[in-house]
């Protein structure tokens, strides 16, 4: 789904690109891109960090009772607040990184041909 809607922006930053009719220049296309991947990512992380916290806590006990053992706690208190925090930041760094290529082509679409696709 996430992927979706990265193509999705992509494609509506294309076809966007008409906007540099009106003075948007090539670098504002590249930011306009990466910040809008990058607001994705962090709606994904927002609801990815607590969902997967609670299908661990979810199924690492089910897998220990199906070996008929028991769950010691650090089992389940894995990750720190600190740790999540982290990751959360580290996943927008990634969503920025990956969004500099596909940002960078919408940036070198001429106004021209982009108003022609359209």
């Amino acid at each position: 789904m996430t992927l979706a809607a990265v193509l999705f922006g992509a494609v509506a930053v294309t076809f966007g690109v008409g906007l540099g009719a009106i003075g948007m220049v090539p670098r504002q296309a590249l930011i306009m891109t990466v910040w809008l991947v990058t607001g994705i990512g962090f709606v994904a992380g927002i609801m990815a960090i607590p969902a997967g916290v609670a299908l661990h806590h979810f199924v690492i006990p089910v897998m220990a009772q199906a070996a008929q053992s028991d769950v010691p706690g650090s089992l389940l208190s894995v990750y720190t607040p600190p740790e999540l925090v982290l990751l959360a930041l580290s996943g927008l760094l990634i969503a920025a990184a990956g969004a500099l290529v596909p940002a960078s082509r919408v940036a070198r679409i001429r106004t021209a041909t982009a108003l022609r696709a359209e």
